[in-house]
């Protein structure tokens, strides 16, 4: 017989047949007017999300520096994308860079990640 449901991590563990966790971004993490990373390289990660919080523009690329005409535009004040490894395939792990068109614009970054077998 298989293990009893008691919470959403007993349900998506039996789902996913993994056990996940979620990371989200620091308060105050900010894209500013010089490319940074946004989300680093993570082969373990099922599923990424990116809301602009902030008043700017916020661009974002998989793997390459983002810009006005090269990658995923983020519209302000809550302008959001996300990826899931099941539509979207290698895109979810990749590294994701960020610039905005103006300096100091928070934006959040929600993950979920497969835990490593000793975290689980």
């Amino acid at each position: 017989m298989a293990d009893p449901i008691r919470t959403a991590a007993d349900l998506i563990a039996r789902e996913f047949g993994v056990r996940t966790r979620s990371r989200v971004s620091a308060p105050g993490f900010q894209a500013g007017l010089a490319v940074s990373v946004g989300a680093r390289q993570a082969p373990n990660r099922l599923s990424v999300a990116f809301i602009n919080l902030s008043l700017n523009v916020i661009y974002l690329a998989p793997g390459s520096d983002p810009s006005a005409t090269h990658g995923f535009r983020l519209g302000p004040s809550g302008g959001a994308l996300s990826f899931w490894w099941r539509e979207d395939t290698h895109l979810v792990a990749a590294e994701w860079r960020i610039i905005a068109t103006g300096a100091n614009s928070d934006i959040l970054v929600v993950e979920t990640l497969i835990l490593d077998p000793r975290e689980a």
